[in-house]
């Protein structure tokens, strides 16, 4: 059975290295997709393996590729496995994740990258490995990849087959390996029950990925089976990763009826966007609290900014003082939400900053369990509107995988 290893790269600066949990979601549902196609898939986590050559160099023997999946804050660790494996192996390294679909032609000008997968990973490293491991189709037939000839010449395949996300099996958790998955019950075990974004907030890397300005999701059915599955685990705590949880209230609330019918007891996190406070959603204090009756617990807000004129330059699409309202009603809760916020994006002028730090001070002081995130330095992402700003100001970006690491 051909057998793919997909790396998940450490972070620099980790702090986490000793938690026994971590949930490398991008590597569970392409590992789950092969290993649903025929494949033998193992994930090496770098995060919490801190003997990760080893276990590397043990599962390269009759594997027919290595990838790594990676965001750009991790690329240093990308240069390493990559690294590691040529000097090992005559492996061929693949890259895929946020970086690779950003800058797929300054990946693979890397001697040290053979192919990338361009944005969501399921049906192109299916085919991939269908070629490298039976030489099946043609590379360039391929779609959402970008590869190399003999000669190092580079080509991108933009065309892309349609994915159905409904159709993903249920997430294999043992992929995350056995110490983690004998003791799933003690972790909160991520989940992604939607892929993409519908708002258009400018700073975002929604922004910049076609597929993802789309908010493609589970039907309610579809993530009750997942629950199911990992209620029958004996699994209490659920991280729902997805950008925005709570985007179909009517999908939620299948949910909580599912979650009361059959009295399950779970603790739950989801992010939700401050303008779904309003009267025909998160005002009504009745279903509020539902929500915290039936498990909810954390929430992440991203907030962004305390100027209004900056929120307006990222059509974020809110406003400092529904920032504020959400702050009272979810004072009258248990449940503990995060807002984040970041600093230093084009146009930015110091009251703008200043506006920032005091909309946290006034969160706090309407909700005293308030959590923050930052304020985070803002990220520029290739392709996007803000990026071009950056450039048009003088910043000159990395030139290679190896200069952004």
């Amino acid at each position: 059975m051909p057998k793919l290893i997909i790396t998940y790269p450490n972070f620099p600066g980790s702090n986490i290295i000793n938690q026994e949990y971590s949930d490398p979601l991008g590597p569970l549902h392409i590992g789950t997709w092969l290993k649903n196609k025929g494949f033998g898939v193992v994930i090496v986590n770098c995060v919490l393996d801190g003997n990760w050559k080893q276990t590397l160099l043990k599962e390269m023997m009759g594997a027919a590729a290595v990838a790594i999946s990676a965001m750009t804050e991790q690329t240093p660790g990308v240069l390493e496995i990559a690294k590691f494996v040529k000097s090992n192996s005559r492996l061929p390294v693949i890259m895929a994740q946020v970086h690779a679909t950003l800058l797929p032609q300054q990946c693979l000008e890397s001697p040290l990258v053979d192919y990338v997968i361009i944005g969501e990973g399921e049906i192109a490293t299916e085919k991939l490995m269908r070629y490298l491991s039976y030489k099946e189709g043609e590379l360039s037939q391929i779609g959402a990849i970008g590869y190399k000839d003999k000669d190092g010449k580079i080509y991108i395949n933009t065309q892309r087959e349609p994915f159905n996300f409904e159709d993903m099996p249920l997430v294999d958790y043992s992929l995350l390996g056995e110490k983690i998955f004998r003791n799933i019950d003690k972790y909160g075990v991520g989940v992604l029950t939607s892929r993409g974004c519908p708002y258009g907030c400018l700073f975002c890397i929604n922004s910049v990925i076609k597929e993802n300005r789309i908010w493609r999701a589970w039907s309610a059915p579809r993530v009750i089976k997942e629950l199911e599955n990992l209620a029958s685990f004996g699994v209490k705590k659920i991280v729902f990763w997805d950008e925005c949880f709570f985007t179909n209230k009517t999908r939620v609330l299948s949910i909580l009826d599912y979650l009361e019918k059959n009295n399950i007891k779970i603790e739950w996190f989801g992010n939700l966007r401050a303008d779904f406070f309003r009267p025909d959603y998160m005002d009504d204090e009745n279903f509020l609290r539902r929500l915290e009756n039936n498990g909810l617990r954390w929430v992440s807000i991203g907030a962004e900014s305390g100027s209004q004129k900056v929120l307006n330059y990222m059509a974020k699409g809110i406003s400092p003082e529904k920032l504020l309202h959400t702050a009272k009603l979810l004072n009258k809760t248990k449940i503990v939400c995060l807002y984040s916020f970041m600093i230093g994006l084009p146009t930015e002028q110091p009251d703008d900053m200043v506006a920032t730090i005091k909309i946290i001070k006034q969160i706090q002081d309407f909700y005293p369990n308030a959590k923050f995130a930052g304020p985070q330095f803002y990220r520029p992402y290739p392709g996007s509107v803000m990026y071009q700003e950056c450039l048009k100001s003088g910043w000159k970006p990395p030139s290679s995988l190896e200069s952004w690491a």
